[in-house]
């Protein structure tokens, strides 16, 4: 959440929804977020057509599906680069812990 809050500074009308296990963010709440938590997966493709795009910031994958279904739906993924994401064939990869290329790449996408 901390890189949003720069893309927020940015692009005030910018929401953001977190869908899968999302631990203490269910907690926060800002106008910007939306927190629909896990969901049952053949509904996940639904959610990511309604997206401008995709943002994968795990830092622990092996084959990251999310990614891989982002770009089957044709959608613009923006990832953390860990464990097999580079291989799964994101648009973007960032660097780990870095909330401010994060923040910059989701700026670059809404530009």
């Amino acid at each position: 959440l901390g890189a949003f809050h720069r893309v927020v500074e940015k692009y005030p009308n910018v929401k953001l929804v977190l869908l899968g296990k999302n631990g203490d963010v269910v907690k926060i709440r800002r106008p910007w977020l939306h927190v629909v938590g896990p969901v049952p997966h053949a509904e996940v493709a639904a959610w990511m057509t309604c997206a401008t795009f995709i943002v994968h910031p795990s830092l622990m994958e092996g084959c990251p599906r999310a990614v891989r279904e982002g770009k089957a739906l044709g959608r613009f993924v923006i990832a953390v680069d860990a464990g097999g994401t580079k291989e799964a064939g994101p648009d973007v990869l960032v660097p780990p812990r870095d909330p401010i290329a994060l923040a910059d790449a989701i700026v670059e996408a809404l530009a």
